[in-house]
């Protein structure tokens, strides 16, 4: 549509360029025939009329464009669509090929499983005819239908079954295990109390050397003291008549047996005795119950927290610190 268009402003423009020219040659050969004074007069008017044609034309020149630019733009804005559009076509048909493949591929599947459907039938038909009657082969259906439902509800059983050893096992894994751990634990505790108890019959024996060696050392000390035993006698002898013969002063300084005891030593002596002893008794009673508390603290020593054993340990305990000193002691004696 645009190129019509435009090929007729083009028809319209020459026309109304030539029919002012074919008007002024006209204008021009009359007045030439004409005298000179008359065509001076008209000139001028020949003159502004073609610079008014001249200036119309150029002012329709400027407000149409060239046509023909026009044109080829639009031509090429078309092709670049035509080929945009022939594109389209080529994917369009290219899927409509495979689509048409496809269709026939599906077809003929259809067409096999229609054979194959055609063919199962026809044999179903011959096992049913085989059978003697579609009402027998149907029974055997159902009697084989009954089997395999048996046969998966024994298979269910059977898998809960076998999920259920599976998780008693694991249990028992589990309770193996740490029965196992409680008996490496007891074993190291038995190893340790094993090796207290070597420690203490080596400590029972040394103490047997050192009861035997003191022994031996008293009777040997008691020889000596039968020999100087008349020396004894004669002073407790001269003692006790001396102070039989002296006034009863009743002075907590008086001395008895020769003059070597104070009975008011004897009493501060025994009643040092009476204290350190009943301080023993205390903190024996206190360290048993302090051993008895941990023993109960540990799961492998709780069973063994009876009052005998704790009384051996807390004994010990004590004992043997002592029996250390002595044993230092009575090796800077020898």
């Amino acid at each position: 549509m645009a190129l019509p268009s435009s090929i007729d402003q083009s028809l319209i423009l020459l026309g109304v360029f030539l029919l002012p020219l074919n008007l002024l040659s006209f204008i021009y050969g009359s007045l030439r025939r004409t005298d000179g004074r008359e065509a001076r007069y008209f000139r001028p008017a020949i003159i502004s009329a073609l610079l008014i044609s001249l200036s119309t034309i150029l002012a329709l020149s400027e407000l149409d464009p060239s046509p023909s630019k026009q044109s080829i733009s639009e031509l090429n804005e078309m092709k670049a669509q035509v080929t945009k559009l022939e594109l389209l076509l080529e994917e369009k048909n290219m899927l409509l090929n495979s689509r048409i493949l496809e269709i026939e591929q599906s077809k003929k599947l259809i067409e096999e499983m229609d054979e194959k459907i055609e063919f199962l039938q026809k044999t179903l038909n011959d096992v049913k005819v085989s059978y003697g009657g579609t009402s027998v082969f149907d029974e055997k259906i159902k009697v084989m239908y009954d089997e395999v439902q048996q046969l998966w509800d024994e298979s269910r059983r059977n898998n809960f079954n076998i999920h259920v050893s599976e998780s008693k096992t694991w249990e028992a894994e589990k309770k193996v295990e740490e029965v196992a751990s409680k008996v490496e634990q007891m074993q190291n505790i038995i190893n340790e109390q094993w090796i207290q108890i070597q420690q203490l019959e080596q400590s029972l024996q040394m103490t047997k050397v050192m009861t035997s060696r003191v022994n031996n050392k008293a009777r040997s000390d008691g020889y000596k003291k039968k020999n100087s035993n008349g020396c004894l006698m004669s002073r407790l002898r001269r003692s006790m008549a001396k102070h039989s013969h002296s006034k009863p002063a009743g002075l907590p300084d008086s001395f008895f047996l020769g003059g070597s005891i104070s009975r008011s030593s004897l009493l501060k002596a025994s009643n040092q005795f009476k204290g350190i002893i009943s301080a023993a008794q205390k903190k024996h009673h206190e360290l048993q119950c302090t051993v008895k508390q941990a023993m109960k603290m540990n799961d492998y020593t709780a069973p063994l927290a009876h009052s005998e054993l704790v009384f051996f340990v807390a004994s010990t305990i004590l004992i043997f610190p002592l029996m250390m000193a002595w044993l230092l002691c009575s090796s800077f004696v020898d």
